[in-house]
């Protein structure tokens, strides 16, 4: 999420995430944190209001960054940071284990706590990694999806991206995936 905005909202702020010496910041538009995410607070911003489900409770923090006005592109200025990178990643771990790399563990525990198998079911800061580790170059997706890609293997968290036209209703809930 590389966004700039200028306005301040309570509870709500708009902030930058990455630094400006990161290169990143290309895409201009608001970024809203969700300090609390409560149905009024969403309802303010007109946002859905997102929990977590009490079986996570404890055990998962969610920040919700909702982005307004995304300028969407190849990525290609992105890539001009994210390719060297990949390269560095790719050249430090090369020929070891995934279990050699820092942080790797921590997603893995989250995973372990709440009953999901990483072994099976691969946090996606690890697939990433792992990817980059085989020599694979990463896919290409579109300068949002890179970008999260990019966060995710830099502070090795699994992240997610959601498109709101796609939300249904006006609450969501964090929780285990169900077997359809």
């Amino acid at each position: 999420m590389i966004a700039r905005g200028d306005t301040f909202v309570s509870p709500l702020f708009a902030l930058g995430l990455l630094p400006e010496k990161s290169g990143l910041l290309y895409c201009y538009s608001i970024i809203y944190f969700f300090l609390d995410c409560t149905d009024e607070a969403a309802l303010m911003a007109g946002q859905p209001s997102v929990a977590i489900d009490p079986e996570l409770g404890g055990v998962v923090r969610l920040a919700v960054l909702y982005c307004d006005n995304i300028e969407i592109d190849n990525g290609a200025k992105l890539w001009e940071v994210f390719c060297p990178f990949c390269s560095e990643i790719s050249s430090r771990y090369q020929g070891k284990t995934i279990s050699a790399v820092e942080n790797i563990q921590t997603a893995r525990e989250l995973y372990r706590s709440i009953g999901v198998d990483p072994t099976r079911n691969r946090p996606s800061s690890e697939a990433l990694t792992r990817r980059l580790i085989k020599g694979k170059d990463l896919y290409r997706i579109n300068s949002l999806v890179d970008t999260i890609n990019y966060c995710s293997l830099n502070y090795m968290l699994p992240l997610g991206l959601y498109d709101l036209d796609n939300v249904q209703g006006s609450s969501v809930v964090l929780r285990k995936g169900v077997a359809d």
